[in-house]
């Protein structure tokens, strides 16, 4: 009998001991999510960060593209006034034509 009762403490004391060291993993597992979790929240506003860099110069280029077009369509409206200026004797049909097509 005492042999059963220095058994059942042997096998009750490796349980305890089974269960404290699981309990030790999963502290140090939770410690390394935790970093985890923080490094990737890290890594998200950063790339939130250069995803608003990002639309902000997309915007600037459509805003200079807009711009490069306007500014086109003025230089090929001077151009198409010169050559009905009073300074201009003849004007040549043909090639204000071509100009009116290939401007647009």
């Amino acid at each position: 009998m005492n042999f059963r009762k220095h058994i059942s403490k042997l096998y009750l004391i490796v349980v305890l001991f089974a269960l404290y060291s699981c309990n030790n993993k999963t502290e140090e597992q939770q410690l390394q999510i935790n970093k985890l979790q923080r490094q990737l929240t890290a890594k998200d506003s950063i790339i939130n960060v250069i995803s608003e860099d990002l639309d902000k110069s997309n915007h600037k280029i459509e805003n200079s593209s807009a711009e490069i077009l306007t500014l086109e369509n003025q230089i090929n409206a001077e151009t198409l006034i010169s050559f009905t200026g009073d300074y201009t004797p003849i004007i040549n049909t043909k090639n204000l034509i071509k100009f009116a097509f290939k401007s647009h």
